[in-house]
């Protein structure tokens, strides 16, 4: 009777059966295609990124938002694949010359330096005004080289126009079995409907973009600034409630992550390259399958001579109020999935 009822209405109830098989075919088809973070961090504690998950990543002005999304994006390009970038705050090529920048700095400064040759200042700052000097040109042609070689998988749209959230799907339905991961820099740099207030528009855009990743199978990493907040209250690393705008821009993600830097004084100075070695604090807040890596607060040296964060990095929790980070002395209290890289680890 039952049944008889369901088919006239034109309703469907799947069995347990029907439902068991389904979520094991899912399991699997998800540990088959995970893609990496290109940091050891973000990879153990949010296992890597699904297929399906939309992850926002925030951080306030200047503190490497858009830095990390590039090096995620050229990290799986050259492991095959395919990656869309919509750069929709940056300049004309900018993805292309920070990534070019890397290869040439990772050449320069693990070479030898009788082979090496001195550049003055060989920085990103001399490389994007074209300042390096003529003894660069070796690396700045091997850069060219290596990108021209291994990045035939990365490709970039910049904003010239008016960019809606319709224009981005149009986008994702005519191009998503061409890519494996889509990177958005960033989200607050989509143009709202002049007829509804703000919070009602990014609350539309970010359910669309959603609903978009949800009907195409792909991954996305989705960027946002951060709100400006009151020095006298503000947190060490900020969290969930600190993105600018509607609520429901962290509540439709899988996964949020926020990075900060480390603005101490603290130097590690048996580290004989602590002077090159910038720490950032990495939080996230929100992972739907283990809301425990909420509890950690994990700090990674990043290299400003190759632009990449080291495999090992510190983990601890922050004070009541939030201003002090506080390290994690007793190895028996990291979690197992951090252990492997621990820094502290005996």
């Amino acid at each position: 009777m039952e049944k008889e009822l369901l088919d006239k209405l034109d309703l469907n109830v799947p069995s347990a059966q029907e439902r068991s098989r389904k979520e094991s075919e899912i399991r699997t088809q998800r540990a088959s295609n995970r893609l990496s973070f290109g940091v050891n961090y973000l990879d153990k504690a949010l296992a890597r990124i699904s297929k399906k998950d939309l992850i926002l990543l925030g951080a306030a002005t200047g503190c490497g938002k858009t830095e990390l999304a590039i090096h995620i994006a050229a990290y799986n390009a050259t492991l095959g694949k395919r990656v869309l970038f919509f750069a929709l705050e940056a300049e004309e090529c900018e993805v292309e010359s920070r990534i070019k920048y890397k290869i040439a700095a990772r050449k320069y400064f693990n070479a030898p330096s009788y082979e090496s040759g001195y550049v003055k200042n060989f920085t990103y700052r001399n490389w994007y005004n074209d300042a390096l000097g003529s003894k660069a040109n070796k690396y700045i042609d091997y850069a060219n080289d290596v990108y021209h070689r291994e990045f035939k998988n990365l490709h970039t749209i910049y904003r010239e126009k008016d960019f809606y959230v319709k224009d981005f799907q149009k986008y994702l339905l005519a191009l998503y079995k061409s890519y494996d991961l889509i990177i958005v820099d960033h989200f607050n740099y989509f143009d709202f409907e002049d007829n509804k207030n703000e919070n009602q528009a990014m609350t539309e855009v970010i359910k669309r973009i959603r609903d978009t990743s949800l009907l195409c199978g792909v991954p996305i990493l989705l960027l946002a600034q951060l709100r400006k907040l009151d020095k006298r209250v503000k947190q060490l690393v900020p969290d969930i409630d600190d993105f600018h705008g509607s609520s429901n821009l962290t509540k439709i993600c899988t996964k949020v992550i926020v990075l900060a830097p480390d603005i101490s004084d603290e130097v590690n100075v048996k580290d004989v390259d602590y002077k090159y070695k910038y720490k950032t604090y990495f939080r996230i807040p929100k992972f739907r399958v283990d809301g425990a890596v909420n509890r950690y607060i994990a700090r990674c040296s990043f290299d400003i001579r190759t632009n990449r964060y080291d495999d090992k990095f510190e983990m601890g929790k922050l004070d009541y109020d939030g201003k002090t980070f506080n390290p994690i002395t007793d190895t028996s209290l990291i979690p197992n999935w951090a252990c492997d890289y621990y820094e502290n680890k005996k």
